[in-house]
């Protein structure tokens, strides 16, 4: 396998980020969502724990506390999710007092407890996946395009040359883009890509030195606190301090790194305390920061991540394009539609990289290669992108019963 990476290594943009959470949902109504995050988050456990274990990834896997909404509602939706019959190991309800203990601090409320959740290094997971046999990346590698080869298969093409034909990158009988909204783009000729309704999204994560977060009176937790914002507290041969955020800004395009966004982290960090700091210690916390940020003490990232309407990823088999399925009856379900040749697209996983990574890239290579797929074939309807499509002939479907 040859994966082409446009920077000169892996890992250089929203996989960068210091740190992530991998975990698992709770939903009163167990759907898609629900099912697929929990599938990914064990099978994402199961993988990564062994690595942080034996020093590859920096990472705490070993637990993840997450709000449980509303206080009002917590007792309807504890109820709800109890009756699905989860079990401990991968999901516990724990009241503010029994979430304290394993958190080292108390948060805002009630909320769940998944064992099998945590955080890791984005880019350590990436350099000890990529580090496996057979697989060989290739640096500064920009495709700028996708040409069918002659007899089969693909060509990935990079600058266009003075002839006006791109330099060939790359062969193979089978292309998987991975590379979100710009990886998206390579499929706009083969594909109806902009059918598919999604949104990229600006984040900035803020990563506070254990002096400066001491200086806000903001905790570092043992175990990662999630709801909305996020804070994972870094152990010391990883620089240590406290990574909180993150951001959310569709549409916003600034690649620079903002006070207001580090102040609105911090600000996610409280509610998930539970504190309300009075306009003075606000006054005091935004001068801190800004001093932090002007020194280069106070340090972040800014990345982007894309994201379906339907909050579920793009993975599988490319559609053709609607001018060549006009002839083709019963696109009612995303399995029955017919797909571009050994053209393949694993995308659009928002804010749950870390979670749905390691499943999802089991599950694109048993389909491509027609082994036994792990995972339930209506979660597989669920993420193909397809699925689109199959929506649309349903409705046209029933507004022509009508």
């Amino acid at each position: 396998m040859t994966v082409l990476e446009r920077h000169a290594a892996p890992a250089q943009e929203t996989s960068g980020n210091r740190a992530g959470l991998f975990h698992g949902v709770a939903h009163a109504h167990d759907g898609a969502h629900a099912q697929l995050l929990r599938a990914a988050a064990l099978r994402a456990h199961q993988l990564i724990a062994p690595l942080v274990a034996s020093g590859q990834v920096a990472g705490n896997p070993n637990g993840l506390w997450r709000g449980g909404g509303e206080p009002a509602d917590w007792a309807q939706l504890r109820a709800a999710v109890q009756a699905q019959g989860l079990p401990a190991a991968y999901l516990q309800p724990l009241s503010r007092d029994e979430a304290t203990e394993p958190l080292g601090l108390a948060p805002a409320g009630p909320g769940w407890w998944y064992p099998q959740g945590g955080w890791a290094c984005p880019a350590d997971l990436v350099r000890a996946w990529l580090d496996s046999p057979g697989v060989t990346v290739l640096g500064q590698q920009d495709v700028q395009a996708l040409a069918p080869r002659e007899g089969g298969g693909w060509q990935a093409l990079g600058t266009a040359e003075a002839n006006g034909s791109g330099a060939v990158l790359a062969e193979a009988d089978v292309v998987v883009v991975a590379g979100a909204a710009d990886g998206l783009a390579l499929l706009r000729p083969w594909t109806g890509v902009d059918d598919w309704p999604r949104v990229r999204s600006r984040g900035q994560v803020s990563c506070l030195s254990a002096e400066l977060a001491a200086a806000l009176q903001l905790p570092t937790p043992r175990h990662p606190l999630a709801s909305g914002g996020y804070g994972i507290g870094l152990p010391p041969e990883t620089g240590g301090g406290l990574l909180c955020g993150a951001t959310s800004q569709p549409g916003d395009e600034d690649p620079a790194l903002r006070l207001t966004d580090h102040l609105s982290n911090v600000g996610q960090w409280d509610r998930l305390l539970g504190r309300s700091p009075d306009a003075g210690e606000q006054a005091r916390r935004e001068a801190l920061l800004a001093t932090a940020m002007a020194q280069g003490a106070l340090t972040g990232r800014v990345g982007w991540r894309l994201a379906c309407d339907d909050r579920l990823p793009l993975v599988g088999p490319v559609p053709l394009p609607a001018a060549q399925r006009t002839v083709l009856t019963r696109q009612e379900q995303p399995r029955r539609v017919p797909r571009v040749p050994g053209l393949y697209v694993l995308s659009a996983l928002g804010s749950r990289g870390i979670t749905l990574a390691p499943l999802l890239g089991e599950v694109l290579a048993a389909w491509i290669t027609g082994a036994p797929v792990p995972l339930a074939s209506s979660l597989m309807d669920a993420i193909d992108p397809a699925r689109f499509i199959a929506r649309a002939a349903r409705a046209a479907s029933r507004t022509a019963a009508d």
